[in-house]
């Protein structure tokens, strides 16, 4: 909201010159009463909501300011066309790393391997409050796959009841009974945003790294976080990705300011230039001029 402002504030300052113009004839011819009346601000107004600076070029005969906005239009459009090419470069690397060393099988099977209450990472993974370590299915994070069954195909997520029958029934604990039962359902993990973000943020999800056993932890703001060699490296791709994700809002964000500010001041400028109304009244007495200057914008 200040960029606008400050944008706004920016842009009017040019306007000061016709101020002074409408100021100087206003002198030159004192028993007139001018009213300048027409129909540009419509026109202005759409000229620069499709090219800022478009109405103030073509329009309002202010080819300096129509050309800032045009060049800020430029500028935007090539930072946001140029931050979301990397964005999408580092999304396709973090998403072949993690789909390289995280496995669904090893997820499974390796879930429980710090659940003991001696060993030294298990406080990483044990609920926060119980302090008890949460089944594989009792998490409010998932991942969705499906598999197909008597020639149905069905779709659940890992924080569902039929994920906890299905890990009980088929042994999704042993490494081997989760590679029979992928091989025999047909079973096809769904690695949408939620699976790639999951597996870079959350520890219900750490054991699918293939390093698990190198296992580390850090404070992430009070959260404990564990990680490993080649969480790290997925993360840090991760976090890449997402900071130019984040700097091409930035500039789509400028790009409506930009529009928005141009058409507000291809308004302001026509009805200031076409609907300035001057009145003017001599004091004899005093022999000196009283101006009165009424801008109306309806």
């Amino acid at each position: 909201m200040r960029l606008l402002f400050i944008i706004l504030f920016f842009s009017l300052s040019f306007n000061q010159d016709r101020l002074s113009t409408i100021l100087y004839d206003y002198k030159n011819d004192l028993n007139s009463n001018k009213i300048i009346s027409n129909k540009n601000s419509i026109k202005a107004l759409l000229q620069s909501s499709f090219v800022p600076g478009a109405g103030q070029y073509l329009t309002n005969n202010q080819k300096t300011k129509g050309l800032i906005f045009f060049g800020i239009e430029i500028l935007s459009l090539v930072g946001m066309n140029y931050y979301n090419n990397k964005a999408d470069d580092f999304k396709k690397d973090y998403q072949e790393y993690g789909n390289n060393n995280w496995d669904f099988s090893i997820w499974c099977s390796n879930y429980y391997n710090w659940d003991n209450i001696n060993d030294p990472y298990y406080n990483v993974f044990a609920n926060d409050e119980s302090m008890i370590y949460p089944k594989i299915w009792e998490d409010s994070h998932y991942i969705k796959f499906s598999y197909v069954q008597d020639d149905i195909t069905r779709t659940i997520s890992s924080s569902s009841q039929n994920f906890e029958q299905l890990y009980i029934d088929f042994n999704l604990n042993d490494f081997n009974s989760v590679e029979a039962f992928i091989e025999n359902y047909n079973v096809r993990i769904i690695k949408d945003h939620n699976f790639y973000e999951n597996i870079a943020k959350y520890n219900h999800f750490f054991s699918g790294w293939n390093d698990n056993h190198d296992i580390s932890t850090y404070d992430n703001n009070g959260y404990i976080v564990a990680t490993s060699p080649h969480k790290v490296i997925y993360r840090s791709i991760y976090d890449e990705s997402v900071k130019n994700y984040y700097t091409k809002n930035n500039f789509v964000n400028f790009i409506f300011i930009n529009h928005f500010v141009s058409m507000l001041d291809a308004l302001i400028v026509t009805k200031i230039n076409s609907n300035a109304s001057i009145e003017s009244s001599i004091n004899k007495d005093l022999n000196f001029y009283e101006l009165k200057l009424n801008i109306k914008l309806n």
